[in-house]
């Protein structure tokens, strides 16, 4: 990620939406390389909330640590809110739905093949008796773990495919309950100022897979940051009003037409 925040700056790239067309390309394609199979355990951890913003995997600790900074706000700025702002799923939730494609692949096999068998003994030996720490559980016993979490039932007794639509929406419904929780807990004054304040306690699911509108319409992060910042509150002090004048209201926001 270094080298590619590296080559970007001295390219002077600082559309956030290339940038994170970047990442994902450049940067994801190789930090979460076969995360279909071994990210289910992470993943079924997160999604079970068993981890902290601040104690997820490292893969996922470098993706925030790139939103963050891609935003301009701090590293103590909430979670919740930079994936909102930036429009993006937590990693793992990648590595799910790519998980739930091999598993679509893998049931619709033919069974003679090597995926369709490898499936089926993963299977065996997840409805096996007895209990199993979350290290050694097989795959499939940790996607359906993952996707439990998340209100989405796998049946490992009668395998079929899973509604990947299904499985996105579950998503986005997770992370909004994560975000509207969090928000009512004692002291959580950012994140009720982002639920509330900016986003006048409309934000609902289906936003949160849209990047805040700073991001694609100001270019440079010099004047995306106070942006980033006055919706985040992410400093102790007010931010002033970014260079092209908005003083009372953000003319980029979130609900702009």
């Amino acid at each position: 990620m270094h080298s590619c925040n590296a080559r970007c700056a001295a390219l002077g790239v600082e559309a956030a939406p290339l940038q994170l067309r970047l990442f994902s390309t450049m940067v994801d394609a190789v930090l979460s390389y076969g995360s279909e199979v071994w990210g289910m355990q992470l993943a079924a951890a997160s999604a079970a909330g068993k981890t902290s913003s601040t104690a997820g995997s490292k893969a996922e600790r470098l993706h925030l640590a790139h939103l963050r900074r891609l935003l301009g706000v701090r590293q103590g700025t909430p979670t919740a809110v930079v994936l909102a702002e930036a429009g993006e799923r937590p990693l793992w939730q990648r590595w799910v739905l790519r998980a739930v494609k091999l598993w679509n692949l893998a049931v619709t096999a033919e069974q003679s093949s090597l995926l369709w068998q490898a499936m089926t003994a993963s299977v065996a030996l997840a409805v096996a008796p007895g209990h199993r720490i979350p290290a050694r559980q097989p795959w499939v016993q940790q996607l359906a773990a993952a996707l439990a979490a998340m209100g989405v039932q796998l049946d490992l007794h009668q395998p079929l495919p899973v509604c990947q639509a299904a499985v996105q929406s579950a998503c986005s419904a997770w992370q909004l309950k994560q975000l509207q929780d969090a928000a009512t807990r004692e002291g959580a004054s950012k994140l009720q100022h982002y639920t509330q304040g900016v986003w006048g306690g409309t934000l609902d699911a289906a936003s949160l897979g849209t990047r805040a509108a700073y991001l694609t319409v100001v270019r440079e992060r010099s004047r995306r940051a106070p942006l980033a910042q006055q919706s985040s509150r992410a400093a102790a002090q007010p931010h002033p009003a970014p260079a092209f004048g908005a003083t009372t209201a953000c003319p980029y926001s979130h609900h702009s037409s």
